[in-house]
């Protein structure tokens, strides 16, 4: 999951905002909206990874640029479109 919690409606905006930011390291991924635990809040999931250990390796060079990551399942419902 990247990032901090958000709302559905404005998921598509942090990950473009995202995108904008670090799209060579989000090259070739999409979001996933997922559930997070004891939050009323959404999170970004990006993917899919080809296996846990790129994961990582995403998260270790995202949190180095101040965002907050953890490789979780690519799982989750897709983000709504902004229109």
């Amino acid at each position: 999951s990247l990032g901090f919690p958000v709302v559905a409606d404005a998921a598509e905006a942090q990950w473009q905002e995202m995108l904008a930011q670090f799209g060579t390291m989000l090259d070739g991924m999409s979001p996933l909206l997922a559930d997070k635990e004891g939050s009323e809040g959404k999170m970004l999931v990006a993917g899919p990874m080809v296996d846990k250990a790129s994961a990582i390796e995403l998260c270790a060079r995202m949190d180095k640029v101040g965002v907050p990551c953890e490789p979780v399942p690519f799982a989750g419902q897709p983000v709504p479109l902004l229109n």
